[in-house]
């Protein structure tokens, strides 16, 4: 079953949702991927199968598109340099990546397939940024070059 999807955050017509990464046009951060995407993969298709109320508050469990979109975006933009996100469900049925390196912190939501925020702070600067991503992941992009260690 294919359903149309009608966000340029996703760089393909129709949406497949075999959750297994769809190949992104684009180019990444670097040629070196990381060798933890398909954990990280694997731990977000795991988050589809809680059950409703999963928290005791009412929470639904992780729909199968926002996994795909998670997935194929940080497939994109994921490089060796990075350590893995820690990966946890949201209330409202979505995911969060969560990185934390030294003094910098990098929080990514996605609330929905087309629903992504960013939240980037660097304790030593005290640089803050804050970023709703609809269709440009630059942003996204920008912080984790300034997320990840540096050589």
């Amino acid at each position: 079953m294919e359903l149309p999807v009608e966000s340029s955050l996703l760089s393909f017509r129709y949406y497949r949702p075999s959750l297994r990464p769809a190949p992104v046009e684009g180019t990444p951060l670097s040629d070196s991927k990381a060798d933890w995407l398909e954990y990280v993969a694997d731990r977000c298709r795991q988050f589809t199968e809680l059950t409703p109320n999963w928290d005791t508050y009412g929470a639904p469990p992780v729909s199968p598109f926002t996994v795909q979109a998670a997935i194929t975006i940080l497939g994109r933009l994921a490089t060796a340099s990075l350590p893995p996100p820690r990966v946890v469900p949201t209330a409202q049925g979505g995911l969060q990546f969560e990185w934390r390196i030294q003094d910098r912190e990098l929080e990514v939501q996605f609330n929905a397939p087309t629903q992504v925020s960013l939240f980037f702070s660097n304790e030593s600067t005290g640089e803050e940024t804050e970023v709703d991503l609809l269709s440009d992941l630059k942003p996204f992009s920008d912080v984790l070059k300034k997320l990840a260690p540096s050589p």
